[in-house]
């Protein structure tokens, strides 16, 4: 046998350079190893998409981390089936697995393929209505399934094919207040009113819907308003309140006294005459008026002299939204004043008002209309109330009546814009009406094409890892090998 073989300098050399690259590959395969166990655990990784669609905000993860009950999230599929569906599944599926790197002590995630391994499970939630790809978040006894178009926004498709397709997705939203619901005492009720033509404010539902609020809609005609509503709502209506309807409005106002009372109105210059409801309504100290706001500071409106900014004046989701340095909007309102600042026990204020710079313009104006001619130099409320007191016990009771001037102002565009406050000031001032705490303004979230959204110092530091550091670690570790090689 050659044994000067193994002694020669080359095969030293061959030796030591595989040794290097055994040595090299082994540290790659722990690396790679320990990266994946920290990330399923940790969730270490860098979101660069711009809206940040694989992160959850950060008023869910406050949330979730002072979680103190278990809560048990389960996925009707297999996580390689449901994250499969398209992008949208494959980002709500990420952000399922979020909550459990977040708290892992107390969010349990499983997924249950129901076709082929347990079709029997779904008996166990006899009063849900579920199927693949549902979601349902259980805490103890209670829990509430989310189906897909809970999970996103769904669109129908005006292209003849009768289909529907997803344009954001509203997962942290959904599942974020799922958990809030399951897990919190706090449950308040709201009351849409039907049978005067009212419009549909399906946006403001899913707010209410998805910050622990039970919404449920009830016709005057037919019925009494529920006694255990916190809230009833009435949107832009068309027909007049008959005396009966308005007695049963009374009654809400004026009924129980475990619990605070509002009616919240939603006017719009669409609105023919209500006399009887105006009537009611200016009782409270709110007097609706003909026409439409109109802002004649270009600097006040958005495109149009009809959408226009408006300004915070008291309360504390006022002092809130103030401070957020975002503004509130109330486009295409009705003008409305103040009937008086105290009478008959109610006292009145102004939330939210336009800036001195709009005008009432007559519904009727004419092209030779000029805004001047309208102005007042008085600021027009877009957002006001009427409150009553009184002391069944020793807690005071709050009845109040408020109006906002646009049915607008709670429309889906507003409420899932981050550049406007709507979404988070009227929840504030619902929540703060309705004595209740905790609030979760979440927003829908868009993949929104194909563009990398990375900001300028991302791009710096890729550039400098993939242009510098890589190259000359390579240069680096070439040069070194080499004159050890030369030098033996």
């Amino acid at each position: 046998m050659n044994t000067s073989l193994f002694k020669s300098r080359r095969f030293r050399q061959g030796m030591l350079s595989s040794a290097v690259t055994l040595l090299f590959i082994a540290v790659l395969v722990a690396v790679n190893g320990v990266t994946t166990i920290l990330s399923d655990r940790y969730a270490l990784y860098m979101d660069l998409t711009p809206t940040k669609m694989f992160t959850l905000s950060q008023q869910s993860k406050e949330y979730i981390s002072d979680l103190e009950q278990e809560v048990q999230i389960y996925v009707l599929n297999t996580e390689e089936n449901f994250a499969a569906v398209n992008e949208y599944y494959t980002q709500a599926n990420e952000v399922l697995r979020n909550y459990q790197r977040l708290n892992p002590e107390k969010i349990k995630l499983q997924y249950v393929d129901i076709v082929r391994e347990d079709p029997n499970f779904v008996s166990n939630f006899p009063d849900l209505q579920i199927g693949s790809n549902s979601v349902i978040v259980a805490c103890e006894d209670r829990r509430q399934s989310l189906s897909p178009y809970d999970l996103f926004n769904v669109e129908s498709s005006y292209y003849g094919m009768g289909g529907t397709y997803i344009t954001a997705s509203k997962a942290e939203q959904t599942v974020t207040s799922a958990i809030l619901r399951v897990t919190s005492g706090q449950t308040g009720k709201a009351v849409l009113l039907t049978g005067h033509n009212e419009t549909e404010l399906g946006s403001l539902e899913s707010l209410l819907t998805l910050n622990n609020y039970t919404v449920a809609q009830q016709n005057l005609i037919t019925e009494d308003l529920a006694a255990d509503a916190d809230i009833a709502v009435i949107a832009g209506p068309k027909l007049d309140y008959t005396p009966e309807q308005l007695q049963k409005l009374d009654a809400f106002l004026e009924g129980g006294t475990d619990r605070d009372k509002t009616l919240l109105y939603f006017a719009s210059p669409e609105q023919p005459e209500l006399p009887n409801l105006e009537a009611f309504l200016a009782e409270w100290g709110l007097q609706l008026e003909p026409g439409v706001v109109y802002q004649t500071d270009a600097n006040r409106a958005i495109q149009s002299p009809y959408f226009s900014f408006v300004d915070y004046i008291n309360g504390k989701a006022s002092e809130e939204g103030a401070a957020s340095n975002i503004y509130a909007s109330v486009p295409y309102a009705r003008p409305m004043s103040i009937a008086f600042e105290k009478q008959n026990n109610i006292g009145t204020q102004v939330l939210l008002a336009f800036a001195n710079t709009a005008v009432a313009q007559p519904l009727d104006a004419g092209a030779d209309w000029q805004p001047q001619s309208a102005a007042t130099g008085r600021s027009i409320p877009a957002l006001a109330m009427g409150q009553r007191v009184s002391y069944p016990g020793e807690t005071p009771r709050y009845s109040t009546v408020m109006v906002c001037t646009s049915t607008v102002a709670v429309d889906q565009a507003l409420l899932e814009q981050s550049y406007f406050s709507n979404s988070s000031y009227f929840l504030n001032v619902i929540n703060e009406l309705a004595r209740r705490e905790t609030t979760l303004v979440l927003e829908s979230k868009s993949l929104g094409g194909q563009t990398l959204g990375i900001t300028l110092l991302q791009v710096v530091l890729i550039s400098l890892v993939l242009i510098v550091v890589i190259p000359l670690g390579l240069l680096i570790t070439g040069i070194t090998v080499w004159l050890r090689r030369r030098h033996r």
